[in-house]
């Protein structure tokens, strides 16, 4: 069993805290890389051995070579602290984030404070490991194309059917196609369209910090 750090946007962690996500898609393969040499040279048989995906040559022998991303070393058991945007008081201005202690926390998925003077918002990359508050213990793991989505596990993401809306004459879509739509938001646009393999995460929810008693026993 390891723990992984999950960066999740804030309509994905109202999601989670609403009991309506239970499935996350991320990228089965990492930043992709120029190598040369023959196809069963000893480059492209070291990056296969680490299970990497490696194109054929072409003209002038350049192959592209894809690393497996850290996801696809997830398995069931695995537990997933969620990283939001946060704010710790405000006497902790300037300070590493990592090195902040004893402090309230603000969740900025919760919407703007009524009260209370915070830090400027800790972007979810660094927020520390003792601001989590969502704990996701991992029960199957898939990989499959994006667009092989099903209704079923566009629900299981968070996302539901939409349209029509009163006044808005737009499109009506399934689950499916909402996902899509927020897979472009998160990512970039045509990124839907490139149809890349990702690895397809289910979990269950535990509301409390990964080093809480709730989450150590689940």
């Amino acid at each position: 069993m390891k723990d992984v750090p999950v960066i999740f946007s804030a309509p994905m962690v109202q999601a989670l805290r609403a009991n309506r996500k239970r499935m996350t898609r991320r990228l089965a393969w990492a930043k992709p890389f120029s190598v040369y040499g023959d196809e069963d040279g000893e480059q492209a048989r070291r990056l296969r051995a680490n299970g990497s995906k490696v194109s054929g040559a072409d003209d002038t022998g350049l192959r592209i070579a894809w690393p497996p991303s850290p996801w696809q070393a997830v398995k069931p058991g695995d537990r997933l602290w969620v990283r939001e945007t946060t704010s710790a008081e405000h006497r902790w201005t300037g300070t590493k984030p990592s090195l902040i202690t004893d402090t309230e926390v603000w969740y900025w998925a919760d919407g703007n404070p009524d009260d209370g003077d915070w830090t400027k918002p800790i972007v979810s990359i660094h927020m520390p490991r003792v601001f989590s508050r969502i704990t996701l213990i991992v029960t199957d793991t898939k990989i499959e194309r994006l667009q092989d989505i099903t209704e079923a596990d566009a629900e299981l993401e968070g996302c539901r059917a939409f349209g029509p809306d009163p006044g808005f004459d737009g499109p009506v879509g399934g689950a499916a196609d909402a996902f899509a739509l927020l897979w472009t938001d998160l990512h970039r646009k045509g990124s839907w369209d490139e149809n890349p393999e990702v690895v397809a995460l289910t979990f269950q929810v535990i509301m409390a910090n990964i080093d809480k008693p709730e989450a150590r026993a689940a």
